[in-house]
């Protein structure tokens, strides 16, 4: 039923098979056959009659390989995109965030030198108030030193007041006594005046001379009569 081929006439007379196409512009041929497995050689070779279901069979496995491949491939291509838009926002929002934390820092940074600045001005305005209250200070230690020298001043003075007036009382007595001392010998040589010129003088002319009817001072009348 099946004849015996041999190799080289089945490869020499393959291009007269229907389904080789020639390609006259380019000069090539393409075997739509290539995937159709040969028997060995010594086998029997296919009959002709069979050829068109054999070929209806490799173009359908050739159209689902195609197909397969190209549902492969369009689940890798989705897959690469789905991984690439995936990245792509990781990154968009990794790239957001760090936009947002540099803006958070950057405010932080403004909003801190603007702070020390303030404190900086504060600093200074206390540094002033601190310079003009130690002058002043300054000024009032030096009114207080002056104020302890004359204080110190009044009370040497005043120790010596009161020495003064110590010796004062002391001196008082002293001088009352002087005092009375002096009246004492007054009212003696008063008395001894008045004796010795009774003795001198009648009794008579001295009454007449007395100075209570003359009115005049006992150191006239000693006058006149020595």
């Amino acid at each position: 039923m099946f004849e015996k081929m041999d190799p080289d006439e089945v490869y020499s007379n393959i291009s007269d098979f229907p389904g080789i196409r020639h390609d006259k512009h380019e000069g090539k041929s393409e075997n739509l056959y290539q995937n159709v497995r040969l028997k060995p050689i010594g086998a029997h070779a296919t009959s002709p009659a069979a050829s068109p279901g054999s070929q209806s069979a490799g173009g359908k496995s050739s159209a689902q390989r195609d197909s397969l491949w190209k549902r492969t491939s369009l689940l890798f291509i989705s897959l690469w995109i789905i991984t690439l838009i995936s990245l792509i926002t990781t990154l968009g929002l990794y790239y957001m965030q760090s936009l947002a934390v540099q803006r958070e820092v950057q405010e932080q940074q403004r909003n801190s030198s603007t702070h020390n600045t303030e404190l900086q001005k504060q600093l200074g305005e206390k540094e002033q108030e601190n310079s003009q209250l130690q002058k002043q200070l300054g000024e009032k230690e030096q009114e207080n030193s002056q104020l302890q020298s004359q204080l110190e001043d009044k009370e040497k003075e005043n120790s010596q007041l009161q020495k003064q007036l110590m010796k004062k009382r002391q001196e008082n007595p002293n001088l009352q006594k002087q005092l009375r001392e002096k009246e004492e010998e007054f009212s003696d040589l008063h008395t001894r005046f008045s004796s010795m010129r009774a003795s001198y003088l009648p009794t008579e002319m001295c009454s007449s001379f007395s100075p209570e009817k003359t009115g005049e001072h006992p150191h006239t009348q000693r006058r006149v009569y020595l």
